[in-house]
């Protein structure tokens, strides 16, 4: 943007006559945004300065000074006019000391807006440095002091931390010893109790076993008992079967023979009258009573051999039942002999003996086990009902 440049003379009249010169130079961006700031300024004083017809008065004159004082000569221009181009901070010192020269008391300021020199950036630099050097130096003492009570601090807290870690292992090897003393104790406890256990187990086992291995023993014995009392018992009833069939078969036969003697009679009696016939009938009949005989002899001897027979073999199962209930009814009446019997009370009633046969009749009617029916018939003195009720209360009865 071409810039017009304003050459003044050295006179220090307010009014004298500015001889201008027009310069034409290039301006950048932040040049000119500076320089727009500045006039704004300088457009804000001539517009304070000068009233609407043109004149200005004292008040406005008043105005337009303080403006000038305020603004225009301030640090904040003086800094703007410092990062302007030289050409432009030359063309705006310019216009800024013609503005100043128009009031008498307003100076302008040596340097206004200029850079410093080298002399003078040095000597700030130096009485920068010189108070770098200074905070400098504080900061080096402040950082010693607080890294000499940062140490000292440390070593405490060292020495607290020891003696607080020395405190925590004692505690440690205390809870542990404690620990191993309790866990020692508990073991040797549990040893005691899984001992005290196993050989209760052992024990219940072991008894349990003997009352298995006893109970059946004693089953084993009743099924033994009462398969003699049933065999002795079918053994007899065949034996009474066979008696009643050769009673009954010796019955027939007697009738048999009377009736034979009845028609022998009548025989005789009409061979009398006719003589052949009778000879004939006799020869005849002679024959036929010759084998009927011979075929009686034969069966009469078998039956003979067979009965003779039968009645060892039932003689044999007799003698085996009868020693098997003799046995029963001593083991019955040991258990009643053992049985203390206190002198003052009354006599008992009499006790009804416990045979095989009153045991399977039991087990058949309740369904109950042959010791468990043992037991309770000696339980009830042989009484079937009470022994039956004593088994449905035992839950044994089906």
């Amino acid at each position: 943007t071409p810039l017009q440049v304003p050459r003044y003379n050295n006179n220090n009249n307010n009014n004298a006559a500015a001889t201008t010169t027009t310069t034409t130079m290039r301006v950048g961006g932040s040049d000119l945004g500076r320089r727009q700031q500045v006039k704004k300024i300088l457009n804000k004083v001539h517009t304070t300065a000068t009233t609407a017809g043109g004149t200005s008065s004292e008040a406005a004159a008043a105005a337009a000074k303080d403006i000038l004082q305020q603004e225009l000569l301030s640090d904040a221009t003086a800094a703007l006019l410092q990062k302007c181009h030289w050409k432009l901070r030359r063309a705006l010192t310019h216009k800024i000391r013609a503005l100043t020269h128009r009031y008498d008391d307003v100076e302008f300021p040596a340097g206004f807006g200029q850079p410093p020199t080298q002399a003078q950036r040095e000597a700030v630099e130096r009485a920068q440095g010189l108070e770098r050097r200074t905070v400098r130096a504080q900061r080096f003492a402040e950082i010693n002091a607080a890294r000499d009570r940062r140490v000292a601090e440390r070593a405490a807290a060292e020495l607290l931390a020891k003696e607080q870690a020395a405190r925590a292992e004692q505690r440690r090897i205390e809870r542990e010893v404690a620990a191993a003393a309790k866990k020692a104790e508990e073991e040797r406890l549990a040893a005691e109790a899984k001992a005290a256990e196993e050989a209760r187990i052992a024990a219940e086992a072991k008894a349990a076993e003997e009352a298995a291995a006893a109970k059946k023993a004693e089953e084993e014995r009743l099924a033994a008992e009462a398969k003699a009392a049933e065999e002795a018992r079918l053994a007899a009833e065949a034996k009474a079967a066979e008696e009643a069939a050769a009673a009954a078969a010796a019955a027939q036969k007697a009738e048999e023979e009377r009736l034979a003697a009845a028609a022998k009679a009548a025989e005789e009696a009409a061979a009398a009258q006719k003589a052949d016939e009778e000879r004939i009938a006799a020869e005849a009949k002679a024959a036929e009573e010759a084998a009927a005989n011979k075929a009686q002899e034969e069966a009469a001897a078998a039956a003979a051999k067979k009965e003779e027979d039968e009645k060892l073999a039932a003689e044999a199962q007799a003698a085996e039942a009868a020693a098997a209930e003799g046995d029963v009814e001593e083991s019955v009446a040991e258990t009643v002999a053992d049985t203390p019997v206190e002198e003052s009370q009354p006599a008992a009633a009499p006790v009804v003996a416990v045979t095989p046969a009153l045991i399977k009749e039991l087990r058949e009617a309740t369904g109950a086990g042959m010791m468990d029916c043992k037991k309770a018939l000696l339980e009830e003195d042989g009484d079937m009902e009470a022994a039956a009720e004593f088994l449905r209360k035992k839950g044994l009865a089906k």
